[in-house]
This record gives structure tokens, sequence and C-alpha cells, in this order.
């Protein structure tokens, strides 16, 4: 399945879990936001942020992939002190140059093919970390609920757009038994993190 295809299928049982959890807090109105705009760009940011986290994945090996995904908490916590106006100790700022010193010796510049290859899971981390950022400013407008709704939705339409482009096949029945757990466990943790991002700094959430 392509990237499109895994977008779509996931997604799908990601709103599914949206939409229990809109009903446990009182039904379609607890899907209204107070910022629909600004919901929008961070659900596209979370889109093509998943795309490259996906794209990353079938190009390295998953230890490789994630261990250089895992940058965005150093780029959250560089960032949360001129974007957020949000305290940041020397021991966190410690952390992050030697967390940064970290994925240098992982990405290998200069290394040649593998280091151009590493810019993918790179470029996710940024878009992980402005995903984190923006979300940490809009909930303390929309509920974590709300914000995870928008992000699914275009997760789902951006992913369907992709299938008259590249074709699509009808998954097994094994393989939807694996979207439908990877979309549930993602939908899970996405609302875990929003949650957590409207409780306390994104310097402390993020890492």
């Amino acid at each position: 399945h392509h990237i499109g295809e895994i977008m779509v299928y996931r997604s799908v049982w990601s709103l599914l879990f949206v939409m229990a959890l809109a009903w446990r807090e009182g039904g379609p109105r607890a899907l209204r936001a107070r910022r629909p705009k600004a919901n929008l760009i961070r659900a596209l940011i979370a889109f093509f942020g998943a795309l490259l986290v996906v794209y990353s994945f079938q190009l390295l090996p998953l230890a490789d992939a994630t261990a250089v995904i895992f940058a965005s908490p150093l780029i959250v916590t560089a960032l949360s002190v001129p974007l957020l106006g949000e305290p940041v100790t020397w021991q966190r700022w410690a952390a992050v140059i030697v967390g940064f010193a970290g994925v240098l010796i992982i990405t290998d510049p200069g290394g040649g093919s593998v280091a151009w290859i590493a810019l993918w899971p790179l470029a996710a981390a940024g878009m992980a970390a402005a995903r984190d950022l923006y979300t940490r400013w809009l909930g303390a407008y929309d509920s974590s609920t709300v914000i995870l709704f928008y992000t699914m939705g275009v997760a789902t339409v951006g992913g369907a757009l992709t299938l008259p482009l590249f074709g699509t096949t009808w998954p097994s029945l094994a393989m939807w038994g694996l979207f439908a757990i990877s979309g549930v466990l993602a939908a899970i943790a996405h609302w875990l993190m929003i949650r957590a991002l409207q409780l306390a700094p994104a310097a402390s959430v993020s890492p």
C-alpha cells in the first residue's frame, strides 16, 4: 500500500474513535471549533508531517528513522522560548545540545547518500515540532477532541485524494485489522499528546 492508502485506511478508524469521543462529550456540538481556520492549518501540518514519517519508514530502517524523527522535542524546546514565551532551564538547553549531537551522529552529514536520505525524517521532525508548538497555542481555545477531529478529517480526505493518482488495492481482511489497530492507537496517542500540551509547557511535554 502506498502512503496515501495507508493514511486514508488508517484515518477512517481514527475518525470512528473521534466520533466515540464526541458522543461521550455531548454529541456533534462537541466538534464545533472556536478557531476553525487555525485547526485546519494545524491539521495540514500534521498531515504532511505524517506523510513524511511514513515515507521515512519506507526509506530507512525503523530504528534509524525513529531516532532522527525524535529530534522534534529538541526543536520544540529551542523554539518554545521565542514562539511561546515559555521559560527553558539551562539543563534543558544542555539536553538540546547533547540531543542535537546525537542526531548529527545518526544522520552522518557528509556521509554520502545516507545523509541525504536522513533529510526526510529530519523534515518529519520539523513538521512534528511545528505541530506541537501550534497545538500548545491552539489548546487554549479548543478541546483536544476538536483538534483531533480536524487532524483525522484532513488525513482521511488528503489520503483519499491520492487514490485516483496512484491507484488503490483493496486491503485484505488481515490488513484491515492492522489498519484498525494502527488507526485507533494513532488516535489515542494523538489525543493524549494534545491533552498533555494543553496542561503543561511544550518544552516539558514534548521530550
